[in-house]
């Protein structure tokens, strides 16, 4: 194997293209378009794709050689052409390695060309295989350090970063998204941007690593913020939240009640209207595992039975607030998923992982309940995984040689689901 050159200044962007509408997400009429028809799909989350060549480049920078970076460039390369070999045109990403970014990005060149070449090997490897990507900018990822509190002297935290439009922080994010998105912006490959995973989880929830969580409102105005300077760069493309659903207590927690009391619906909707009613976001992700219990769960109405946040219910609420929605995660997980990799008994109604015997009829559910309700665009969690916690014999993430039924069983559901709302 030959040598991997270490460099220290960051390679040119690859050439602009022009393109229109036709070539990205749009929303109208109450539909997602792409190629200028509707477009729907049943699909995946590969979040390890810039991951693993990520990981990759850095084990063949430290072994002075490109064999690490060779396989993780043929197992990614291999996974996305069986995603379009089961039809799949779009996928969604993290496109910022798993930790916080923003000294490196602030002050490390060597940083930056192996991030660029990893993004653009990443982006060449989706257009080999005709496949878009919901590109998530990882923007909560910009500030100094996790525990902003206990670290050098002057270090911001996420409170800092989504708070203070003036925190130093603040001003790296929008270098970074000015960066990004005018490299990018160009490239067929991107469908729609992603401000970031699952911020509104933090909101109103307390002290968190030494700081205090932002709230409702501080994570609305950063979405707003956030979403008007990527399009700024970028006017063309749809811009998306990164999740998650709010939590069944986001307006309690909001206006102070605590984790005393469930949201009514009303409530709940006053959350997702404070969110989103005036916000530069284009399309609301909404992250939804609730598949076994039938929806998450708020407060009564009046004397009756709990609301069930169901499929149907947030689409009402998308359609309410006029923004396209969407399931960016999604999904039936088996028991096995958060275990660490220790083997637990699953009870008898449902399943261990992938390969048990009752996965197949709760997969079938899933994608019933999402066809059902026409959801649009839906990414399952996930399609394949090189993280070390998920390699379990009884599969928690989906693949074709190891899971063949379950994907085949997507794949018919994305197609129902194209049928039914008449897209392609």
């Amino acid at each position: 194997m030959s040598v991997l050159a270490v460099g220290t200044v960051a390679q040119p962007a690859p050439a602009p293209v022009a393109l229109t509408s036709k070539d990205v997400f749009t929303w109208h009429a109450g539909q997602f378009c792409l190629d200028g028809q509707p477009f729907a799909e049943i699909s995946y989350n590969k979040f390890d794709l810039f991951w693993s060549l990520w990981q990759g480049l850095q084990d063949s920078r430290k072994q002075g050689r490109t064999d690490a970076w060779d396989t993780a460039l043929a197992k990614q390369d291999a996974a996305l052409r069986e995603l379009h070999d089961l039809g799949c045109r779009t996928i969604r990403i993290f496109a910022v390695p798993p930790r916080e970014v923003g000294q490196a990005w602030a002050s490390d060149p060597g940083w930056r060309t192996d991030f660029f070449k990893a993004m653009d090997a990443t982006l060449d490897l989706c257009d080999q295989h005709n496949i878009k990507v919901v590109y998530g900018l990882g923007a909560a990822l910009l500030h100094d350090s996790t525990v902003s509190r206990k670290s050098r002297q002057g270090d911001e935290g996420l409170y800092d970063l989504v708070a203070n439009p003036a925190a130093h922080s603040r001003q790296r994010l929008y270098n970074y998204l000015d960066t990004i998105v005018t490299r990018y912006r160009g490239r067929k490959t991107i469908a729609m941007w992603e401000i970031t995973n699952e911020l509104t989880n933090v909101a109103d929830i307390g002290k968190r690593h030494g700081e205090p969580a932002p709230t409702l409102l501080h994570v609305a105005t950063f979405f707003d913020a956030v979403a008007r300077r990527i399009k700024a760069c970028d006017p063309l493309r749809l811009v998306s939240t990164g999740g998650s659903h709010l939590r069944e207590y986001a307006w309690n927690l909001y206006t102070g009640n605590g984790w005393k009391q469930r949201d009514t619906l009303d409530e709940y909707r006053q959350a997702y209207a404070a969110y989103f009613k005036n916000s530069a976001v284009d399309v609301i992700d909404t992250h939804y595992y609730a598949v076994r219990a039938g929806g998450y769960e708020l407060a009564p109405d009046r004397a009756g039975p709990p609301v069930m946040m169901t499929p149907n219910r947030y689409l009402q609420i998308g359609r309410e607030l006029g923004k396209g929605l969407i399931f960016g995660e999604y999904g039936a997980l088996p028991s096995g998923w958060r275990d660490k990799g220790l083997v637990k008994q699953a009870d008898a109604d449902w399943f261990n992982g992938y390969n048990d015997p009752n996965a197949k009829k709760w997969i079938q559910h899933a994608v019933d309940d999402v066809v059902t309700a026409g959801v649009p665009l839906v990414y399952f969690w996930a399609y394949q995984s090189d993280r070390p916690q998920d390699q379990k014999s009884n599969p928690i993430t989906f693949d074709l040689a190891a899971t063949p039924e379950l994907v085949r069983i997507i794949a018919e559901g994305s197609r129902r689901l194209k049928e039914k709302l008449h897209a392609h």
